[in-house]
């Protein structure tokens, strides 16, 4: 029978005849780690997360709330964007890739390379253009099938 002292002298014996499994028995546990961590947050999101109906965006030097419900559409203007609301029109420093990740996919299209629109806006639609708020908007052909498939 081993006793516990024998045992930490045959386990300091194998790492010292074997390193490579002890570093392989590491990297497997924090491997294994992640998996599970990773597992978790997927499947408990933080429930703190709220929903958030609006953006706060740059604009002349501060930063202005924006409601997604008053969006009518994005229009690119090389490095900055217009963001045309029922109100107001804002100009900020952004490009349409970077607003249409903070945009929700739910609630936003991008139609064209240049405009991402507001889908409860959309008044009227062609194959090649959609009405937002009277204002012509085209569609680029690679974007045709969002439309078809609103």
């Amino acid at each position: 029978m081993i006793k516990v002292g024998q045992r930490l002298i045959f386990r300091s014996m194998t790492n010292l005849l074997f390193p490579h499994q002890n570093l392989f028995h590491e990297r497997f546990l924090i491997a294994v780690t992640k998996v599970k961590t990773a597992q978790t947050e997927k499947q408990n999101p933080n429930e703190s997360k709220e929903i958030k109906d609006f953006i706060f965006l740059n604009v002349q030097k501060k930063k202005v709330k924006i409601l997604f419900s008053e969006i009518v559409y994005v229009e690119s203007q090389r490095e900055y964007i217009r963001i045309v609301t029922t109100k107001k029109e804002y100009i900020s420093k952004m490009s349409t890739h970077e607003i249409e990740s903070l945009l929700p996919a739910n609630l936003f299209k991008r139609i064209h390379r240049s405009f991402i629109v507001s889908v409860s806006k959309i008044e009227s639609y062609t194959a090649e253009m959609v009405e937002v708020n009277g204002v012509p908007i085209p569609i680029g052909r690679g974007y045709r099938d969002i439309i078809e498939n609103l």
